[in-house]
């Protein structure tokens, strides 16, 4: 009867649903119940396996948990992704802890291995494009995770670098605390925590200093985990996205009233004044023989002005001529008549497809907007050219010049609109000015841009 309980001990160890593992200070199993061995090894014997070479273990990081766990002589509680001897996959979480020998050295680790395979199938619907579990194995985002007590029992690297704290600052602390967070902040998270343990939780936000983290999360028995992710350049990025749009909202709507204005006062009149020439001529041609002609004269200068217009929304010497001698066109009835000496160093050889050129020569006319609105120029210089690597597109002027930075609140839609053509072609755009220095806009582009010769 001595032996009973011990059979019966290891009975329940035997048959428990939950993985049971021992090993020695040097990773080699001891001991291991059949649940864990039908994912690990089946059909072989438990010494053949040790956790700190095998393969599988390895590289789900299970292995550098047991050598953390075995070297640090600390507890450690992980989950991971598993790719089993049956070639499929299960979700695991586990617990590892130390344990000692009589004279208190590290004798090695027992392990505790829950399958939360169906578990973490049902968190999937809920989760959000993050792939927590891939970033928790290999600790690329800021990791945490808390007691019962919500008190912090593990942080990872990325956390410790994040936050710039050691760790044993971090150790049994208070989360809220540890991530300096307002009392309303300290207060949500609490209150999320609490929420976890019966739903989940993910797509929540923070402010810390003035930084902007997203973060989920999970539980796994009385503890829970949080993964963080630092959204401070995301929200900045939106919110020059919205201010953008609002200024191309703005622009779009000055393009429309500059048409319609252009269209009413320009063209409009001059049709009218045709019509009355015309209409006069209709009632009493031999009394108004000459307002036929002048009729003629207007509708030509109406066709002018409407050529003029739409010339400036799409060159039709873009497609018929190339980009070359549109920029010559655009150079001598853009900044020469206004009094500039403009110097061009064009290839003529390069030519490119259509919505390469129609994107370079919308750079052009962006920069030479730029010179008219605010330089105060008197000379401007354009080459084009060809290297072994790229393709160059460079604008220098001798006028005001600015401060880039500063620059982008004011003159903000135009220069961006520059940047993102220059990178839609694959290329990417410097600015050098300085006030009173003028400006010199260099532009880029990768040289297998270079298209065909123009046929």
């Amino acid at each position: 009867m001595r032996g009973l309980p011990e059979e019966r001990y290891r009975s329940l160890f035997e048959r428990a649903p939950l993985g049971f593992l021992v090993t020695d200070r040097n990773g080699n199993v001891t001991a291991m119940n059949s649940m864990l061995r039908s994912l690990l090894v089946p059909g072989r014997r438990t010494s053949t396996l040790n956790v700190l070479t095998n393969l599988r273990l390895k590289k789900a990081g299970i292995s550098d948990h047991f050598k953390y766990c075995i070297n640090r002589a600390e507890p450690v509680i992980s989950e991971c992704d598993l790719k089993t001897s049956g070639g499929y996959s299960v979700f695991i979480q586990y617990y590892l802890t130390p344990f000692r020998d009589d004279k208190r050295r590290v004798a090695g680790v027992q392990a505790v291995v829950i399958n939360a395979t169906a578990q973490k199938e049902a968190q999937r619907e809920f989760l959000n494009i993050y792939d927590y579990t891939n970033r928790l194995v290999a600790s690329l985002s800021p990791l945490l995770t808390l007691d019962a007590r919500g008190k912090i029992q593990f942080v990872n690297d990325s956390l410790l670098s994040t936050f710039k704290i050691p760790r044993e600052r971090a150790l049994g602390k208070d989360p809220a605390t540890l991530l300096k967070l307002s009392m309303q902040e300290k207060r949500l998270l609490r209150e999320n925590i609490k929420t976890s343990a019966i739903q989940s939780v993910s797509g929540r936000e923070f402010k810390s200093g003035n930084r902007t983290f997203g973060y989920s999360i999970f539980r796994f028995g009385e503890s829970c985990g949080i993964i963080l992710r630092e959204l401070t350049e995301t929200r900045r990025l939106e919110r020059k996205v919205a201010r953008l749009h609002s200024q191309l909202i703005h622009t779009q709507e000055s393009e429309r009233q500059k048409i319609a204005s252009e269209l009413h006062d320009g063209v409009g009149q001059t049709i009218l004044a045709a019509k009355i020439n015309l209409v006069a001529f209709q009632k009493d041609p031999t009394k108004f023989e000459d307002r036929f002609d002048a009729g003629l004269d207007l509708i030509d200068i109406a066709s002018q002005d409407l050529r003029d217009i739409y010339t400036n929304l799409y060159p039709s010497t873009l497609s018929d001529l190339g980009l070359a001698s549109t920029i010559r066109w655009y150079a001598r009835n853009v900044l020469e008549v206004r009094g500039m000496r403009v110097k061009l160093d064009l290839d003529t050889e390069l030519h490119f497809d259509a919505e390469t050129e129609i994107n370079l020569f919308r750079i052009v006319q962006e920069v030479f907007a730029n010179i008219l609105k605010h330089s105060r120029a008197t000379r401007v210089s354009l080459e084009l050219a060809h290297g072994e690597q790229n393709i160059r597109l460079s604008i220098k002027d001798n006028g005001a010049g600015f401060t880039p930075g500063e620059a982008q609140e004011s003159r903000g839609f135009g220069l961006e609109n520059i940047r993102r053509r220059s990178e839609d072609l694959g290329g990417s755009l410097s600015i050098e000015s300085k006030p009173g220095k003028g400006s010199h806009f260099r532009i880029e582009l990768p040289a297998k841009l270079q298209d065909t010769a123009r046929k």
